[in-house]
Parts: structure tokens; sequence; C-alpha cells
């Protein structure tokens, strides 16, 4: 059994890093409301409107997110969860301005962190509900091997990146088709 003092640093740590994640989340999926459709919209579809790097920024904030998760020690198929939030919204976000659109209704951000939520069996009360509150029997969950689920976050990480690329790949080699 673990020292009560050591739980509950690792709790707190937890809860802490926990509580950065819900307000990135929030930032980036729900941080403000549009007052006549009454839609919560963040910073994801207002920075991936910027042609040229948008996009690129708005996957670095969500690739942080799965990052951290690992980090934090959430299981493989959460992390694979993620991955895939993250390659729908990536794909969706191809498409000019109905991927903005797409943006606020996929939300891949706060889904994520949810999953991550969810595995720490995280509770919030309705006073509060900034406050991330971690069960200790979350903190006597297993932990995965960091080494080999940092081998496939990392390979994950490349994937997106790649997908990420495509537009740019394909938008340079439309402009530089045959100019040597």
């Amino acid at each position: 059994m673990k020292d009560l003092k050591v739980l509950d640093r690792q709790s707190t740590e937890l809860e802490k890093s926990l509580s950065r994640l819900r307000g990135l989340a929030r930032l980036m999926d729900d941080q403000f409301r549009v007052p006549i459709v009454n839609v919560r919209v963040g910073l994801d579809p207002i920075i991936g409107a910027i042609p040229g790097g948008g996009d690129w920024i708005t996957w670095l904030v969500s690739i942080y997110i799965l990052w951290e998760a690992m980090r934090l020690g959430a299981p493989m198929p959460v992390l694979l969860k993620m991955a895939w939030n993250l390659t729908v919204d990536v794909l969706v976000g191809y498409v000019p301005v109905i991927g903005d659109l797409a943006d606020v209704a996929i939300k891949a951000n706060r889904k994520n962190v949810d999953l991550v939520f969810g595995h720490f069996e995280v509770v919030s009360r309705p006073a509060h509900p900034d406050l991330v509150i971690v069960p200790p029997r979350a903190l006597a969950k297993p932990q995965p091997n960091r080494a080999v689920t940092a081998l496939v976050v990392l390979l994950l990480t490349v994937v997106l990146f790649c997908l990420a690329s495509v537009p740019a790949l394909l938008i340079y080699w439309l402009f530089f088709q045959g100019k040597t």
C-alpha cells in the first residue's frame, strides 16, 4: 500500500493537470457563447479559419492534450480513442468553411478530455464545476507500460502530422508543379 502522503501528492498533481486540461479544452471548444444561435464555440474554429496555419496551431494544442493524457497514465484504449477523435477532426477540417463549422460540432478537445476524465473517474461538484476531484481508487489503477505507450503515441503523432500535412503538400504541389 502506498504511503498516504504520496497518494495525496499524486492526487493533487493529477487533479491540477486534469484541471488544466479541462480549461484548455474549454478555451478551444466552449469558451464563448454565440448569442443568436445559443451555441458555444472556442478558439479552435476561430484559429482554424486562419488560412495557411490556423489548423496547425489547433492541431498542436490537440496533440498536447494527447501527450498529457499519456503522461498522466491514460491506458492505450483511451489514447487510441483520442487519436481517432483527432483524426476525424483533422480530416473534416480539410474542407474549407465546412471544416471550421464542423469544429463547432465535433469538439474533439472536449471529447478527449472527457475520455481522460472518465478513465480517472473524475468527480465534479455541482456547486464547483471547475473543481476536479480524483477518487483514491483511480490512483490505484495499474499504470500502462510507459515506454510502449510513448512509442505508440509518438507513432500516432507522426501519422496525425502526415494527415495534417496533406493540404499543405497538395497546395505546394499544385502551385509548383513542373516548376524547377
